[in-house]
């Protein structure tokens, strides 16, 4: 392989080449800079895929917040390189993912359309290889795959393997096409499909690899199927034969614990729950584990670890921890520093073939190490690319799920469909806030203009957090006029929350936190009533005013709290908080439930830093503390203040 050097952008991206084994020897490289201008106009990136085959290595596609997507390309097979050859967009659709496969990549849109797109020039190797650009002849256009419109089927993700690939529809159909030599989509391997076909039904979750020529998917009753090549047992099925038809997977060795990613890579594969622990099986100079495993065996080194994403390619594997952490698996002698070999029990070791064998902590580039920066990650053939997790927002995140879950629901509205009465329970607070209108004025304006559930239901996702669909704006022009509100609206989510913030009459819930300036040696009563109890008592704790809702969207803590009580409890509209936190921190957290920003000018803060540990210690502990929503730059934030940054 010819030698890579390494990027670097603005601290948008970081992109690593990772070993050279020209004339096989190596070299250790750093995460290094190169010129900003490779990334358009300084957007934020939503993802980047890359294939997992020498002739893609210098492939990827960058998909940026604005919707806009970017392809990246080598000058050529021997020149490190990187040039921006095409630029692009879908009109009327929102991008929903990107996948790349050996050869072509394919786009979901949030429609469930598929397109496809490769640059031909990479096709002459393999022209005995079906496309994976299914029912198209060139590569140098994206083109919608139009097999599932034809078919009026809507699908909800794609993935991609060495050469297969995969279509989850929404009616829980799973479709596949491509090459099919080790049985991944069929039974004859001497059978290929060019155009997609349906492969299995009652499928929840589909997962393979880049570099994978199998296929795991999940059931809708949590069973778990493999199919394809398995000559090191990378299936788990306990053997060593090829699976030309799908098999249920005994996952017994997982405890009941439930499936969250799959990895599958050439020779091993990598899994992980839901809870964070990290299985594998499969070839043992790949599996972190040290010996061929024909079943999933937890990876004895990530034990004391949460894993909560995972990446792989080839015999290549990363592991993201809950602690902004970067664990890494058989990536030879590498450019990290401060490396050290490890045998199969942890121990040092002086056998080059040990090297990586079992997973290890990689240095993060200054940036995210030092702010501890929830990011994302891609790997391909031989190449990395590390940049900020921007693709949601915590505090959209956090009222998308409040209002897909239903919970803490307080109204309703009513629609009439085909003379049925359809209730859609809603949150009488968020709903007032967003449009400025009470519930019955709402509902009156449903039943006079006879507004439609699907209208409602696009109008409550902006309603709720801040989602527009772009291929439906005129209809959300209509929804708004029908409601005299205005189009697009003057504020966002952050704004109406800050203005709800600084309502104190709406508060309906007060936090009581002990005062350390009053409170002396005295016994202080565990449940105070500020309605009832002396003065004396209640001076010894101060209180804080919050929405409720606010605190059960926003925090893990509160919502067990709240869920564990009977209905006749969740009624209490006060809490004593026992955290020994002081007012300043719980304060400053408080707005940023409210608002996703560190705000210290309000509580006594006159130059938006922090010198006061104990402070920084306390907010820097509230994310565990709180279950606040990791997706977020909360340490960022806080980082940010430090007195001296």
């Amino acid at each position: 392989m010819d030698e890579q050097i390494l990027y670097y952008c603005q601290d948008d991206l970081y992109m690593a080449f990772l070993f050279d084994r020209k004339d096989e020897s190596y070299r250790k490289y750093e995460w290094g800079p190169v010129l900003s201008s490779k990334i358009r106009n300084q957007q934020q990136i939503k993802k980047i895929t890359s294939g997992d085959e020498y002739e893609m290595v210098d492939e990827f596609l960058v998909l940026y917040n604005s919707n806009k997507i970017d392809f990246y390309s080598g000058k050529s097979r021997n020149n490190s390189q990187m040039i921006q050859t095409k630029q692009f967009e879908i009109e009327n659709e929102e991008i929903e993912d990107l996948q790349a496969g050996s050869l072509s990549f394919l786009i979901l849109t949030k429609s469930g359309k598929v397109y496809s797109f490769a640059d031909s020039k990479r096709r002459y190797d393999y022209e005995d290889i079906p496309f994976q650009d299914p029912e198209n002849s060139t590569y140098d256009k994206i083109r919608i795959v139009p097999f599932f419109q034809k078919n009026n089927l809507f699908v909800k993700s794609i993935v991609m393997n060495a050469y297969s690939n995969y279509y989850l529809c929404k009616n829980g159909e799973l479709y596949a096409n491509g090459f099919n030599e080790n049985c991944e989509i069929g039974e004859d391997p001497n059978t290929h499909y060019q155009l997609p076909i349906n492969i299995a039904k009652n499928v929840k979750k589909v997962f393979s690899g880049k570099k994978s020529r199998n296929l795991f998917y999940l059931t809708q009753n949590k069973e778990l199927y493999g199919r394809g090549l398995n000559n090191y047992g990378q299936l788990s099925i306990g053997s060593k034969k090829l699976q030309n038809v799908p098999k249920k997977i005994d996952v017994t060795n997982l405890d009941g614990k439930e499936i969250l990613d799959i990895k599958s890579c050439y020779e091993h594969t990598i899994l992980i729950t839901k809870s964070g622990e990290s299985f594998s099986c499969g070839c043992g100079d790949n599996n972190g584990i040290g010996e061929d495993k024909l079943i999933f065996t937890e990876i004895p080194h990530l034990k004391n670890k949460v894993i909560i994403k995972i990446h792989g390619c080839s015999q290549i594997n990363f592991f993201i921890t809950q602690e902004n952490e970067l664990y890494a698996l058989n990536l030879y002698k590498l450019f990290f520093q401060n490396s050290r070999n490890l045998n199969k029990n942890g121990n040092e070791t002086n056998n080059e073939t040990d090297y990586f064998k079992f997973p290890r902590k990689i240095n993060l580039p200054q940036f995210f190490e030092n702010n501890l920066i929830p990011f994302q990650l891609n790997c391909g053939f031989n190449a990395v690319f590390l940049y900020p997790d921007n693709r949601t927002d915590s505090l959209n995140d956090d009222f998308k799920q409040l209002f897909k879950s239903k919970k803490y629901c307080d109204s309703k509205l009513i629609i009439i469909s085909n003379e049925i009465e359809i209730e859609i329970p809603i949150h009488k607070l968020i709903i007032e806030l967003r449009t400025g209108l009470k519930i019955e004025k709402i509902q009156s304006i449903i039943n006079e203009k006879k507004i439609n559930k699907k209208d409602i239901f696009i109008f409550l996702k902006w309603t709720y957090y801040d989602k527009f669909e772009y291929s439906k704006q005129n209809q959300l022009l209509q929804i708004f006029n029908s409601f005299e509100l205005s189009f697009p609206p003057q504020n966002d989510l952050k704004e109406d929350l800050l203005k709800l913030y600084n309502d104190n009459n709406s508060k309906d819930f007060r936090i009581l936190v002990k005062n350390v300036d009053v409170v002396n040696n005295g016994k202080i009563k565990d449940n105070i009533d500020v309605e009832d109890d002396d003065e004396e008592d209640i001076l010894k704790f101060k209180q804080i005013l919050v929405h409720k809702l606010i605190l059960l969207t926003r925090t893990g803590l509160f919502r067990d709290m709240f869920d564990n009580l009977n209905e006749k409890e969740n009624n209490i509209n006060q809490i004593n908080d026992y955290s020994q936190k002081s007012i300043e921190s719980l304060q400053i957290l408080i707005k940023y439930f409210y608002t996703n920003k560190l705000d210290l000018l309000d509580f006594g803060n006159d130059n938006k830093k922090i010198d006061n540990e104990l402070l920084y210690d306390e907010l820097h502990d509230s994310v565990e503390y709180y279950q606040l929503n990791r997706n977020s730059y909360f340490h960022y934030q806080l980082n940010q203040m430090v007195k001296g940054n």
